[in-house]
Order: C-alpha cells, then sequence, then structure tokens
C-alpha cells in the first residue's frame, strides 16, 4: 500500500514469510545504518538510508512487514508498533 501521510510518502508491505518464519533482507543503498529495536516482543529492524528514507521491517507470527518512507525514525516506529496483521 502506498500513501501520503501530511507531504511524506510511505509504502507499507504485509506478505507471508518465506520457510515458517524464516527470512532475509537485503538492501540496495550503499551502507545503510542499521539498528534493532526490541518492544512487546517483536525486533524491528531499522535501516537509516540515503535521501532521509527510513525502512523498517518485522516479522509477526508467520507474516513479514515493511513500513518505509520519508519520515523521521521515531515516527515510522510509532506507526509500525501500531500495526496488527491483517488475516487471509
Amino acid at each position: 500500500m502506498d500513501l501520503n501521510l501530511d507531504g511524506s510518502d510511505l509504502v507499507f508491505i504485509q506478505q507471508d514469510t518465506p520457510g515458517n518464519g524464516v527470512s532475509g533482507k537485503s538492501f540496495d543503498d550503499d551502507d545503510p545504518d542499521v539498528f534493532f529495536y526490541r518492544s512487546g516482543g517483536i525486533e524491528y529492524m531499522i535501516a537509516e538510508m540515503r535521501y532521509g528514507i527510513i525502512q523498517i521491517t518485522w516479522l509477526w507470527g508467520d507474516k513479514q512487514f515493511d513500513l518505509s518512507g520519508n519520515i523521521s525514525v521515531e515516527t515510522t516506529l510509532e506507526i509500525a508498533q501500531s500495526v496488527e496483521p491483517m488475516i487471509d
């Protein structure tokens, strides 16, 4: 899902995880700053990339979530923590 929030562009993806909850991630960007944040039993991988783009990836059950946009780490993480899986 692509959306515009107060002038910021966001992309959100929910997908089934391959291999029973095992997932990998690669970045097209050169040397992003990557760190991890754990809250409520969920670990979020946060990448600060070029041009002010933040990407957060996390697993919840059998779903992988990716949220990216040109907003602050704090705002992106706040949005990510408000997400609940959509059941097929």
